[in-house]
C-alpha cells in the first residue's frame, strides 16, 4: 500500500501526505478515470476533491 510506504519514508505529514501518495500513485502507472481524493487534518477538518486522471 502506497500510503504506508509514504508514512514509513517521510513520517506523519498530516493532511499534506495525500499529495505524496498521489505523486507515488501517478508515478506507478495509475489507471485513468475519475478519482476521489480526501484528507483529514488537525481537529476535525476534512478536504476532498474529484480528480480526472488521463
Amino acid at each position: 500500500m502506497l500510503s504506508a510506504a509514504v508514512l514509513a519514508e517521510y513520517g506523519n505529514l498530516s493532511s499534506p501526505s495525500v499529495f505524496f501518495v498521489l505523486q507515488a500513485t501517478l508515478a506507478n502507472s495509475a489507471p485513468s478515470g475519475l478519482w476521489w481524493m480526501s484528507s483529514f487534518g488537525a481537529g476535525f477538518s476534512c478536504h476532498g476533491t474529484l480528480l480526472e486522471v488521463e
